[in-house]
């Protein structure tokens, strides 16, 4: 039998729990490892999960460790994804995967450079079930999915890394990509988008994120998707796909469902339920480790190519009024009404 891959975590904040939570459902992969900047918190989540821990990158890169899983801010992705490439590491990067198109374009060919898997952890992909809705939807049984509308947005405290733009905060990459890619999944390859951005704090002062966002995506085949994001104002988080015979209705939070509800003219309503595993990330470690054991450097339910879909509609919402990523830090001046998608 086959000995499961090592797995080290960078990172110690929410997502880093659940994403050592979940790993103990996961019989091909062990969390080993551990760093992070705050020693305190390095400290506790070592020994809450009986794990190696190091404040060093480099000495956690040079320790016997299979697969990197970057589980912080935005803002540090490319680097630390770039540097555990480098390292000769398989490496899994949590949305948003970078903060540009161009970051994920360089990952990906550094990735195919050195012959290593690299996915972004965009678990709604592998949500399965997200993607029986999907399957359905393909088989034609609801008609032609044609609008889908949906929310995400929390107020998030002040002091919270979303607020702060070198972190990468703000909406953009951190509740957009989540309709951006169930647009994608349901609606199919975006081709154009129009969006309009707010820049104010809580009482209106000028800041240098997003702090919501309204944004239309025109898919192929005439459908749209319209949503809403925000970190300062609470939102249902609930997704609503309006078809050509029915409607497919996601309940709060709709990027990790507990159920949807499928309406058709002339019946009654049917729930479909979720089977709930660990924290909703078990699926998609699952296939992150099925793609190592297979020997693949990236994984058909969230290719490169998706992630760059991702990440070029993540440019062009940012083109028309988004904010602008913190290496840049300099807001666009001549913001467009709406932008097309390569």
């Amino acid at each position: 039998m086959r000995a499961p891959a090592r797995v080290g975590l960078i990172g110690t904040g929410w997502i880093a729990e659940r994403i050592a939570d979940d790993l103990t459902h996961v019989r091909d992969l062990r969390l080993t490892t551990v760093t992070g900047r705050d020693p305190a918190r390095l400290r506790a989540f070592s020994d809450r999960f009986g794990l190696q821990q190091t404040h060093s990158l480099p000495e956690f890169l040079a320790m016997d460790v299979d697969l990197v899983y970057i589980a912080t801010p935005p803002g540090s992705h490319f680097a630390l994804a770039s540097q555990s490439l480098h390292a000769g590491k398989a490496v899994v990067v949590e949305k948003a995967f970078t903060e540009t198109a161009d970051q994920a374009s360089r990952l990906i060919e550094l990735a195919r450079e050195k012959q290593l898997f690299l996915m972004e952890a965009m678990w709604m992909r592998f949500n399965p079930l997200i993607r029986s809705i999907a399957d359905q939807l393909r088989s034609g049984r609801l008609g032609q999915p044609r609008v889908l509308v949906s929310t995400a947005g929390f107020a998030a405290p002040p002091d919270h890394r979303l607020w702060s733009a070198v972190s990468g905060g703000g909406s953009l990459l951190d509740q957009v990509v989540y309709p951006l890619v169930l647009g994608d999944l349901l609606l199919g390859r975006a081709v154009d988008i129009s969006a309009r951005a707010v820049h104010e704090g809580y009482r209106n002062e000028p800041v240098l994120v997003d702090t919501e966002l309204a944004v239309r995506v025109s898919h192929s085949d005439n459908r749209s998707s319209l949503f809403a994001t925000s970190i300062r104002a609470a939102l249902p988080c609930q997704a609503d796909l309006g078809c050509a015979e029915g409607r497919v209705l996601f309940p709060t939070f709709f990027w990790n469902p507990p159920h949807v509800e499928i309406i058709r003219g002339g019946h009654d309503p049917e729930i479909v339920r979720a089977s709930p595993r660990g924290r909703g990330y078990v699926d998609m470690l699952e296939a992150v480790a099925h793609a190592l054991l297979a020997g693949w450097k990236e994984h058909p339910d969230c290719s490169h190519e998706m992630t760059l879909r991702t990440m070029h509609q993540i440019d062009a919402i940012r083109a028309v009024g988004g904010p602008t990523p913190s290496h840049t830090m300099v807001r666009p001046r001549d913001a467009t009404p709406h932008r097309r998608i390569p």
